[in-house]
């Protein structure tokens, strides 16, 4: 397998790239079929050089390649939600539980009221100033 889709397209495992080797390794070797699997913007900008890219030879043993590297990449994805949702778990018990509803109106409302006596402090020792 000689095409070089990779040299092509930026990104080989983002929705295109995905699209279009599924597609291979299904059985499709038409560069046009191929091609209009790609995201729009692709087709606009690099029409003609992802067509060039995508004609080739198809070998059994680079198609099997090929097919081994996606199945470790989907594997690796696999691993690495799994990590992601580990990661998710250790930092909401670091966080601790959130706070309930009452205890931060209960704060506030000690805030509110500190805030207030300091208000009258200050205004009482302004008058005591004055006389």
């Amino acid at each position: 397998m000689n095409i070089k889709f990779h040299d092509v397209i930026s990104d080989l495992v983002g929705v295109s790239g995905l699209k279009v080797i599924r597609a291979i390794l299904a059985g499709e070797r038409n560069p046009q079929a191929l091609f209009e699997l790609c995201d729009v913007q692709i087709q606009k900008k690099k029409r003609e050089r992802v067509l060039a890219s995508l004609r080739g030879t198809w070998t059994p043993e680079h198609l099997f390649a090929l097919g081994q590297a996606l199945a470790v990449w989907e594997f690796y994805q696999k691993l690495l939600a799994q990590c992601d949702e580990q990661i998710e778990i250790v930092l909401k018990e670091l966080a601790g539980p959130p706070p309930s509803l009452r205890r931060v109106k209960t704060r506030w409302r000690r805030r509110q009221a500190a805030g207030q006596e300091c208000a009258a402090d200050r205004d009482s020792s302004k008058n005591s100033d004055v006389s």
